[in-house]
């Protein structure tokens, strides 16, 4: 191709001299033609190439749809997630409380009762004799050296012990009140035993107890100094009177002995001074418990009440 433009230049030179500025126009002319048929050949023949190449690599042109076709597969073979279980929602508390603040009682065996003025007496029972069957008798002691059954213990407000042949129990403060009890547990009991007050106020106490929890929760079978007497049941700071305080002939007051008796027995409480039964009271809050000795004082400071030949037998 190269030859054939150097003779078409040739005869061009022949045709016009050298000096001709028409023939060298003509040249360029010639020249610049050449050459763009060249690169217009060159670029159809890139465009064919490309054609070709690109129909062997996809000959049918179902290279996109079978990438397609493969993603599609892969992902049908993936794992499916297992879902999560939903949150679970809370539940609001209910505002919480303020405990109430523990009682300040004196540590066990004494314990300050709220303060409970002694109403005026109520009219005079019929006196009641009591049943004259004979108890079953299971504990008894004359504190004539009972070998350590019976503690002595001494605190700033109270102290109680064996003094002289009698179990004896002081109080010096108000709101104070005094126990011990024998560790065994009855479902019934009947306990007896003298009790004289022998100092302090009016509505300083004394006597027995039965179905004995802790020092918050028992019942008792009390006789106060001024020769009152009722059953009452201890619950934390509060001393009910669950009958009485009644006052009769038949019993004494601060000074003089009573032969005091208390029954507990599935929910029914008896109390008897002196042979006679003068209180009933039915209250099922204890059914069982311990059995003892208290001895307290209201809002009047100052009690010492003294025991003897106590027992215990079965109701």
């Amino acid at each position: 191709m190269l030859n054939d433009i150097r003779d078409l230049l040739e005869e061009d030179d022949d045709l016009y001299p050298s000096g001709d500025d028409d023939g060298s126009r003509r040249r360029i002319i010639i020249i610049g033609g050449v050459l763009g048929g060249i690169i217009l050949l060159a670029i159809v023949c890139f465009g064919v190439y490309a054609l070709v190449i690109g129909n062997d690599d996809d000959p049918d042109g179902s290279t996109a749809t079978s990438r397609a076709s493969t993603q599609l597969a892969m992902m049908d073979n993936e794992p499916t997630a297992t879902p999560l279980p939903p949150t679970p929602t809370e539940t609001p508390l209910p505002p919480s409380e303020t405990p109430e603040s523990s009682p300040t009682f004196e540590p066990s065996p004494s314990a300050a009762p709220t303060d409970t003025t002694t109403p005026e007496p109520t009219d005079t029972p019929v006196p009641t004799l009591a049943p004259t069957t004979t108890p079953s008798l299971i504990f008894q002691e004359n504190f004539e050296g009972s070998g350590g059954v019976w503690p002595t213990t001494v605190r700033d407000n109270y102290e109680y012990g064996i003094v002289d042949g009698r179990f004896v129990i002081k109080v010096s403060s108000s709101f104070i009140e005094a126990w011990t009890v024998r560790e065994r547990i009855f479902e019934g009991a009947r306990t007896e035993a003298d009790l004289l007050i022998a100092s302090g106020t009016d509505d300083g106490y004394a006597g027995l107890i039965c179905n004995f929890q802790d020092g918050f929760n028992f019942y008792a079978g009390i006789v106060y100094g001024s020769g009152e007497y009722a059953i009452v049941r201890r619950f934390g700071t509060e001393l009910i009177e669950l009958a009485g305080p009644a006052q009769s002939s038949g019993v004494n007051n601060a000074g003089t002995e009573n032969r005091v008796r208390f029954d507990c027995n599935s929910g029914e409480l008896t109390l008897n001074i002196n042979g006679v039964q003068v209180l009933q009271a039915v209250d099922d809050a204890y059914l069982d418990g311990q059995v003892g000795l208290v001895g307290g004082t209201l809002a009047e400071a100052g009690l010492e009440a003294a025991f003897d030949d106590y027992i215990i037998a079965r109701p």
